[in-house]
C-alpha cells in the first residue's frame, strides 16, 4: 500500500486541510515514468491501494474535510492513476465520522482495531465496520494497532502487566501474541488487506509474535484474493 500524499503539515494551511496543496502533491506524481510504474505494480499485484489521507476525523485537519471532498480527491487521483484504488484510514471508531454522509467514489476505507474500543469484542467491531462499508459502497481494509492496541494500563504504575509490553505513550500497551492472532483472524478475511501499526524490531522478532503473524498469514493466504476497488 502506498501513501502518495500522506502527511499532516504538508497538506495544511493555517491548521486546516488545504485541497490545493494536496492536489499540488498529487500533480507531482503525474509523470509518464511514475504512471507506468504504478500501472505495472497494480497489474502484477505489487501495489494494492493508495492511502490519500490518514484519519480525516481528526481535529488536526481543521474540521473542513467531508466525505464529498474525499470523493473529489479520489476522482482527481483516479484521473492520474485509473487502475489504482483510492482510500483513507481511520482509528477504531473513526468510521462513524460524518455518519449522515455517504461515499460515492472512494474505493476503500481502512479501520484500525484497539482493545479498549469495545473491551476486546473484535467481532462486534468488525461487523459494525462491515455494515458501514456496505452502506457507503466501499471495500473495508482492516488493521491492528499492535503497539498501542492492547489492554491499556490506567491504574498505578505504567508497566502493562499481562500484555505484550509498554506501548509508545503513557498508559498504552502492546498486543499479546494471542491477541494478534485472534484479532487478525477475526477481521482479516473480511477485508481487502490486513495491516499493522507499526513496524518495531523487538515486537517483530519475538518468537511468539512471529508465530502469530504466520498463523494469520496462513489463514489469509487460503482465502480468495479481494480487490480494494469499490465493489
Amino acid at each position: 500500500m502506498v501513501a502518495m500524499t500522506d502527511g499532516l503539515d504538508e497538506n495544511r494551511t493555517n491548521g486546516k486541510f488545504d485541497l490545493s496543496k494536496w492536489k499540488a502533491r498529487m500533480n507531482a506524481m503525474n509523470t509518464a515514468e511514475i504512471r507506468k510504474a504504478v500501472a505495472d505494480g497494480v497489474a502484477d499485484g505489487t501495489i494494492v491501494a493508495n492511502k490519500m489521507l490518514d484519519e480525516p476525523e481528526s481535529p488536526q485537519w481543521g474540521g473542513v474535510l467531508t466525505k464529498g471532498m474525499l470523493d473529489q480527491m479520489a476522482s482527481y487521483a483516479k484521473n492520474i492513476f485509473p487502475t489504482l484504488s483510492m482510500g483513507v484510514t481511520h482509528g477504531a471508531p473513526g468510521f462513524k465520522w460524518r455518519s449522515g454522509e455517504r461515499y460515492k467514489v472512494l474505493d476503500w476505507v481502512g479501520v484500525q482495531y484497539v482493545y479498549n474500543y469495545n473491551n476486546g469484542n473484535v467481532t462486534g467491531w468488525r461487523d459494525e465496520v462491515l455494515n458501514f462499508a456496505k452502506a457507503n459502497g466501499v471495500t473495508p481494509a482492516f488493521s491492528l494497532n499492535i503497539l498501542n492496541g492492547g489492554v491499556r494500563d490506567q491504574t498505578g504504575a505504567w508497566d502493562c502487566p499481562n500484555s505484550g509490553g509498554k506501548g509508545t505513550r503513557s498508559t498504552y500497551c502492546r498486543m499479546t501474541a494471542d491477541q494478534v492472532s485472534t484479532y487478525g483472524k477475526a477481521a482479516g478475511p473480511y477485508g481487502c488487506v490486513m495491516l499493522m501499526w507499526r513496524y518495531d524490531d523487538a515486537f517483530m522478532a519475538k518468537s511468539a509474535n512471529v508465530t502469530a503473524f504466520k498463523s494469520v498469514a496462513s489463514l489469509l493466504s487460503s482465502k480468495p484474493r479481494r480487490s480494494c476497488r469499490r465493489p
